[in-house]
């Protein structure tokens, strides 16, 4: 049995724990992919970048902890296309990433799981009827965790 933690919007106090998780999840990504370079004070720039948004009522920033601990978070927010747009809100998940230093890998899709279901009702609650990862599925092993919520590759993403 796993330990419980619960989902709850990020506070202030928390955000400075979610850039040191966010500082993780880059460093990850950095050691596979050499396009995720960062620069040296790039902590200190998504932590202003936490507090800028997190105050915005079309993001979420949701966080999974244990007691004071924050085992993960995963960013949601809504973008609001023009009305000759079909399909109206559009919701974006942007950032996510769960502690993997001390925990099982069945804990960690567990918390993923339960931080999405959240934010998917969330979602629902602002009418947003798509909802697009903005994460480098590429590079992450959870892709079978996002085709269980329904999500499917884009073969049109490209970089330059």
């Amino acid at each position: 049995m796993y330990p419980e933690f619960i989902i709850e919007q990020s506070k202030k106090e928390y955000l400075p724990d979610i850039a040191a998780l966010w500082r993780k999840m880059i460093s990850y990504y950095y050691l596979v992919e050499q396009n995720f370079n960062i620069t040296e004070d790039c902590e200190e720039r998504y932590l202003k970048y936490l507090e800028s948004i997190n105050i915005d009522t079309l993001t979420r920033i949701l966080i999974a902890r244990d007691s004071d601990i924050i085992l993960g978070f995963m960013i949601g927010k809504i973008s609001l296309r023009p009305p000759v747009i079909v399909k109206g809100h559009i919701g974006i998940i942007e950032d996510y990433w769960v502690n993997r230093l001390y925990l099982d890998r069945d804990f960690q899709q567990e918390i993923k799981k339960k931080i999405f279901l959240n934010l998917n009702k969330w979602f629902d609650t602002k009418k947003v009827e798509r909802i697009r990862l903005e994460i480098s599925t590429q590079l992450d092993k959870d892709k079978e965790l996002w085709e269980s919520f329904g999500f499917v590759s884009n073969k049109w993403v490209m970089f330059k």
